[in-house]
């Protein structure tokens, strides 16, 4: 697999309704894309808006066998809005929303696919000096808060788990993974996804540690046997039992239990 430089990559918009509508290609300037933040489109069709980690050609690490973890691949976070999309002459303008280093992007998922202000992402700071952090970005602005674990702390993908009695697109969490590098353990950290910068809300020690990864989800339901949870439900947060999963405790059971307990804890606490 090879990066052409010579020629232009390309945008397809995919219609939901093809047997109405073609895709539509636009030409944009050599990059590659992984990962998309949010997209949304106007209420007459003519435009759609999007934010992905764009990077400028096809991440060498794929082909080389790995990259470190303080030298990520060149990603940012850059917006793009195709317009004239119901004229015979559709075009596309971008610009880049922040200059720092960034993967993973997340946005409520309540919001995916309307027009939204926040996204959240694992980033880099700009300089010399490469601590991974979680950053919550106002793409109207082009502004950002942060939060950094410690020198020696890795974080993973931010989840953004919405409130049950949510106000506003930011009133909810963030959950990520981070890495101790100093203890080689892995915590679970949740953060208050308005107000990131202030740290944790809470941390949960998890019996063994997690490398950094990929990509990871949360559903407010536990698939697992009830005999598992070592606390009384809050209304907010439910319980369903998997069919196939064999009554009594399991490998994990320890595991389940120290997460869904500091989860069910705090977001009680919290509501």
């Amino acid at each position: 697999i090879g990066f052409d430089y010579t020629k232009p990559s390309t945008i397809w918009l995919v219609p939901r309704t093809p047997i109405a509508k073609k895709p539509i290609s636009l030409a944009v300037d050599p990059c590659f894309v992984f990962h998309f933040l949010n997209a949304f489109e106007s209420a007459d069709g003519d435009e759609v808006t999007f934010d992905a980690a764009r990077m400028p050609d096809f991440p060498s690490v794929l082909l080389q066998g790995g990259h470190h973890w303080l030298s990520p691949p060149d990603c940012r976070l850059w917006r793009w809005n195709a317009t004239g999309l119901t004229s015979s002459i559709p075009s596309s303008t971008n610009h880049q929303i922040l200059p720092n280093t960034v993967e993973f992007p997340a946005v409520n998922p309540e919001y995916w696919g309307t027009r939204h202000r926040w996204g959240y992402v694992c980033g880099f700071d700009t300089g010399e000096q490469r601590t991974p952090k979680i950053l919550k970005i106002d793409v109207d602005n082009l502004s950002y808060q942060e939060w950094a674990p410690g020198p020696r702390g890795y974080v993973g993908e931010p989840l953004f788990v919405p409130r049950p009695t949510r106000a506003a697109e930011d009133d909810g969490w963030i959950l990520t993974l981070v890495y101790d590098g100093e203890e080689d353990k892995t915590d679970l950290c949740i953060l208050d996804a308005a107000h990131i910068s202030a740290g944790p809300l809470a941390k949960l020690r998890l019996r063994d540690h997690i490398p950094p990864g990929l990509h990871g989800s949360f559903t407010p339901h536990f698939f697992g046997p009830e005999s598992s949870l070592p606390l009384p439900l809050s209304p907010s947060v439910s319980v369903q039992a998997a069919a196939d999963v064999p009554a009594g405790p399991s490998p994990m059971a320890s595991l389940r239990q120290r997460i869904l307990s500091g989860i069910v804890s705090m977001l009680s606490s919290k509501s």
